[in-house]
């Protein structure tokens, strides 16, 4: 086994997971799109805004616990680990060795690779480092995979790649194809490569009984996810189940993995039933909903509104109080129906002629409400993407007595 003091030019070769490049393009564009409808939304980029702010404070709050409650390694701190580190940056290609902690994390066994700004870290936690024990090989994998997130640039964009990210099932192949790349570095790095697994198998049942794991054993356990709901419970983790993670670095550990082909039908076919269908089903009785809704606006257009016979002026306080009452009752529901046409339609009402027709429609079983106040239809405005509805209020002389409802607004104590 090479001496960890020697001088290392040769940067070990590694491909990536043959999925990790397609993946991460489709991530970007996906994006970028997204980045573009925030932008165009403002209200939208406005909420991003808000979300990153809350992410950069709690990753510096990560940051600043890790500077000063976990254990910096160096030359005069644990110098034999430090040495290590550096030997595998080196061979796994980084110009310099990122900064490296090693902090207690309540028995968990893990380590992660992050960035503050332009510093590298890697985090190592003790219990991880405790459980491989006097096995180099099975530390040097666990260390190097987390080196080898740096040496891919997987944290290189992170904060524009995130919303292509939250994409279902999208991100999370990504994600679980960069972790095959990681385990390549991890591999790669280690002379014993049977003990380098032995890393995983820790992961997987700790310091005492990992060393103990049956390796073929366990990788024979994939075959037991070859289900439907398994299969989409693969598909929506950011990590490959350990089982194939080690068979992913030591394709001989495979010989009794049976195919997954009929896992993966069976949860396209749920992803269908779930997913598809209603999709298609909208799309299909799309046209007839705005049919109706176009039939019902011309027969409305045909009619001449009448003032209502409750059409009265000088109201006594208590009726102003009723009526105060039912015009915000009667707006919430119009509301109601205005929103129902949106999610069909893709688009808010243009006018209340509109808004009339949407109610025949979606409230068969009812007459359109009338304003208390004047016994007309209530006022309605397209505004943008949004809209208003007001009743006439108590005055017919004065617009500040008005009763404006906008769709984000909440009802008024009375």
């Amino acid at each position: 086994m090479m001496d960890s003091n020697e001088i290392v030019n040769d940067a070990v070769n590694v491909q990536r997971w043959p999925t990790e490049t397609p993946l991460f393009v489709l991530v970007l564009l996906s994006a970028i799109a997204c980045w573009i409808f925030l932008v165009l939304s403002i209200v939208g980029l406005v909420y991003a805004g808000m979300l990153g702010i809350f992410f950069f404070v709690s990753h510096v709050a990560f940051i600043a616990h890790l500077r000063g409650s976990a254990v910096r390694i160096g030359p005069d701190q644990m110098p034999e680990l430090y040495e290590r580190i550096e030997y595998l940056s080196r061979r796994v290609g980084l110009k310099a060795a990122p900064t490296v902690y090693v902090m207690q994390a309540g028995g968990t066994l893990n380590a992660l690779a992050t960035k503050f700004f332009s510093s590298n870290f890697v985090v190592l936690f003790s219990d991880l480092i405790e459980a491989c024990g006097d096995n180099a090989e099975a530390r040097d994998m666990i260390i190097a995979h987390e080196l080898g997130h740096l040496k891919a640039g997987h944290l290189k964009g992170l904060w524009f790649l995130l919303p292509g990210m939250f994409i279902p099932f999208l991100g999370s192949a990504y994600f679980r194809a960069r972790e095959y790349t990681c385990d390549r570095y991890g591999f790669a790095v280690c002379q014993d490569r049977r003990a380098a697994l032995v890393g995983m198998s820790i992961l997987a049942a700790g310091g005492v009984n990992g060393p103990k794991v049956n390796l073929g054993a366990f990788a024979n356990q994939g075959n037991d996810l070859n289900t439907t709901w398994m299969t989409l419970g693969r598909w929506l983790s950011t990590h490959p189940p350990l089982a194939d993670r080690i068979v992913a670095v030591d394709p001989s550990l495979a010989a009794n993995q049976n195919s997954r082909l009929g896992g993966a039908i069976g949860a396209v076919a749920l992803l269908g039933c779930l997913v598809v269908a209603p999709l298609v089903g909208s799309f299909v009785m799309m046209p007839k909903w705005i049919n109706a809704i176009k039939e019902a606006n011309a027969d409305f257009a045909d009619t001449e509104e009448l003032p209502h016979p409750s059409a009265v002026h000088g109201l006594s306080p208590a009726q102003i109080a009723e009526a105060t009452r039912q015009a915000w009752s009667d707006m919430e529901q119009l509301n109601t129906v205005i929103e129902k046409y949106r999610l069909q339609t893709g688009e808010v009402p243009e006018n209340y002629d509109v808004v009339h027709a949407a109610w025949k429609i979606f409230r068969p079983d009812s007459e359109p409400p009338v304003d208390p106040f004047d016994g007309y239809g209530y006022g309605y405005e397209k505004i943008g993407s949004s809209y208003v509805i007001w009743s006439e209020g108590p005055s017919d002389e004065s617009d500040e007595d008005d009763l404006v409802f906008r769709p984000e607004s909440t009802r008024p104590s009375l």
